[in-house]
């Protein structure tokens, strides 16, 4: 629902309205909170169960915070997103294994990573 307005927490607030900087800011907190989820689903050994949603979740906020960490130009706000993006990439590599459509969104981070911001 707020994923349109990601790209304003990339560019400086006075770029654009509170409003949007507002809604793209709701969008980060919930791909680090679908990442955290996804996180305690595994540690629990339910991350398998819902493949369809998981993989789906996973790769919106692993691109949402893709694009977060590539545009922000606060580096606190580039090392808190990059903790999680590393964590959502970890995530879809477990289930790309199993899975060939978090296989293809495992191989489509991995590509845009390379145009800078690396994930290890």
């Amino acid at each position: 629902m707020y994923s349109p307005f990601v790209h304003h927490v990339a560019q400086p607030k006075e770029a654009h309205s509170p409003f949007a900087y507002a809604y793209g800011s709701k969008c980060v907190e919930a791909a680090v909170s679908a990442v955290w989820t996804a996180q305690e689903m595994d540690k629990r050994g339910m991350l398998d169960e819902a493949w369809c949603l998981t993989v789906d979740v996973l790769a919106m906020a692993a691109t949402t915070l893709l694009v977060v960490g590539l545009g922000s130009p606060l580096e606190s706000t580039a090392d808190s997103v990059r903790e999680s993006s590393f964590a959502a990439k970890a995530l879809l590599e477990k289930l790309a294994s199993r899975n060939t459509s978090a296989a293809k969104c495992l191989e489509s981070l991995v590509v845009s990573s390379i145009h800078g911001f690396h994930t290890t």
